[in-house]
């Protein structure tokens, strides 16, 4: 096979969907047959190297090329469908159509044999998914746009009573536009809604090419009743959105939108939640210490005052009772609740407004409302403040200093007192700063060679056997995280003694003593002093 390419595109098929083991030798085994093939060259990706599922096939005579795509396009070759089409650089998107709600066995030769009699056609495709079934839809792209008009202008002609449908193709930039999709996601009936009703109602915004009532089950068990409506044309669809959506109409509060694909429409819902989020974050109250009787709607009395509310929501907790050797559940307020305003201004002069106020006795604690995620990492941040500045008080963790004096040579092991207040600081009997480098345990050989991830981690692993031994299981990782703050080289050389790490956590264990004073079940997980 020549490797000179043939530059005359009417020669030239373009091959995709390919298969990534399909290899040049591959193409000319199955092009060959169509006449001489003078070039065949596969796409990759210029970085990767990788098959791109693409590739160009030459032959030396346009009848070759018009043969092969003809009797190739659509066959299944190791594994994919592939799609054959001609070298035509210049494609009209007006020229290309849609044909919906094919049969499962219908295939892109079938396509061809019935568009064919309205002009040149450049490629067909039927598409399929990954396990190859057929999605029941295709493309059929002519070479002049008169060609798909003629096709458009006949279809009802072509198929007659039968339910596959055609239309114009929609490039993927403008489907998402909701003034160019003439299908409508409606609901908002009940079960008496039939669809001569449903058609009655839509048809005076323009010709409907189908519709259909539909009836699905939520997760609570109950019904729900929507449909689908295809206008003709999508100025019709977009009058019926403007003139129903959100109106009540024969007994019928009507929601009307325009119908999205489920990824679309995901992304969409995800884009939308997030813009809500926001808004919360400003008009959103969260309210604790609530006396336990007060009501949902005793609270909105109370709130009205700061401005026009939008919800209000009291947290509920299960509390199982028992009557006759049966289990009764009850819900009861936790004490907490959630009251969102209309505006920004009436939720800043609410949180103002209830600061410090008293209800039954009880002073309310009032905040704006954060997303759980957020919650999460600013309680995060306070937490290792508060314990940061709890260890600086005491000494325990000063990153410049490691005791160095070891028992049992003569000579005490230097404590810093617990209660010594900061400006005596300077004048206390500090260690020696360590001057040379700490040596290694045979574990930790190749330490310095790691990245700082990995090293914390053989770090922690040395730590915890000697913290778990010093005090229990329930904070022995508790403390284990506390002592990996200390300055790695610090800690390499505290590693090596275990009667200085037990020294660091008995001082670790008198701060947590001192921060959970007011907490009786964390107090409980330390060992008795």
């Amino acid at each position: 096979m020549s490797q000179v390419r043939n530059l005359n595109t009417a020669c030239q098929i373009f091959i995709g969907c390919l298969h990534p083991s399909v290899v040049e030798s591959d193409l000319y085994s199955l092009t060959s047959t169509f006449g001489q093939v003078v070039y065949i060259r596969i796409l990759r990706n210029i970085y990767t190297k990788e098959p791109m599922g693409l590739a160009f096939v030459s032959f030396s005579d346009s009848a070759s090329a018009k043969r092969a795509r003809e009797e190739l396009n659509g066959i299944l070759f190791k594994g994919k469908h592939i799609n054959v089409t001609l070298y035509y650089k210049p494609r009209n998107a007006n020229a290309n159509i849609f044909v919906g709600n094919l049969s499962p066995e219908f295939m892109a030769k079938d396509l061809e044999k019935i568009f064919k009699q309205f002009g040149t056609i450049v490629s067909v495709k039927v598409s399929y998914d990954p396990s190859l079934i057929s999605n029941r839809y295709g493309y059929v792209q002519f070479e002049k746009e008169e060609y798909a008009l003629s096709a458009l202008a006949a279809k009802d002609q072509i198929f007659g009573s039968a339910k596959i449908q055609v239309s114009k193709f929609v490039p993927i930039k403008d489907r998402s536009d909701p003034s160019n999709n003439p299908n409508l996601y409606v609901r908002g009936f009940d079960s008496s809604m039939t669809q001569e009703r449903l058609q009655s109602v839509f048809q005076v915004y323009g010709e409907v090419s189908s519709l259909v009532v539909m009836r699905d089950g939520d997760k609570r068990g109950e019904d729900r009743h929507f449909g689908y409506v295809c206008f003709k044309e999508s100025d019709s669809a977009q009058k019926a959105v403007n003139a129903l959506h959100n109106k009540s109409i024969d007994n019928v509060v009507w929601y009307v939108v325009p119908h999205l694909k489920r990824a679309a429409r995901k992304k969409k819902l995800e884009a939308d939640y997030r813009l809500k989020k926001e808004g919360w974050k400003k008009r959103n109250l969260f309210i604790k210490n609530l006396p336990l009787s007060l009501s949902e709607n005793m609270l909105r009395d109370l709130c009205s005052e700061y401005g026009p509310i939008e919800s209000v929501k009291i947290h509920m907790t299960e509390n199982i009772t028992y009557n006759d050797g049966q289990k009764v559940p009850q819900w009861v307020s936790n004490g907490s609740a959630f009251v969102c305003f209309i505006s920004e201004e009436s939720a800043r002069r609410a949180l103002n407004g209830l600061r410090n106020k008293m209800i039954e006795g009880k002073n309310v604690f009032v905040a704006m409302w954060k997303p759980r995620e957020e919650l999460v990492k600013s309680l995060n941040a306070r937490k290792y403040k508060f314990f940061q500045r709890q260890m600086m008080e005491v000494g325990a963790f000063n990153p410049m200093f490691v005791q160095q004096n070891k028992p049992g040579r003569g000579r005490p092991v230097p404590q810093v007192p617990p209660q010594i207040p900061p400006p005596m600081m300077p004048h206390m009997a500090m260690p020696r700063v360590i001057q040379q480098e700490p040596r290694l345990a045979p574990e930790l050989a190749n330490f310095n060679s790691q990245p700082p991830e990995t090293q914390r981690r053989m770090l922690g692993e040395q730590l915890y056997p000697v913290v778990l031994k010093n005090s229990n299981d329930k904070i022995a990782g508790k403390i284990t995280g506390m002592l990996l703050e200390i300055d790695t080289r610090n800690l390499l050389a505290l590693i090596q003694s275990p009667t200085e790490v037990a020294i660091k956590v008995r001082e670790a264990v008198e701060v947590l003593r001192k921060a959970w004073a007011q907490n009786p079940e964390a107090l409980a997980m330390l060992p008795v002093a």
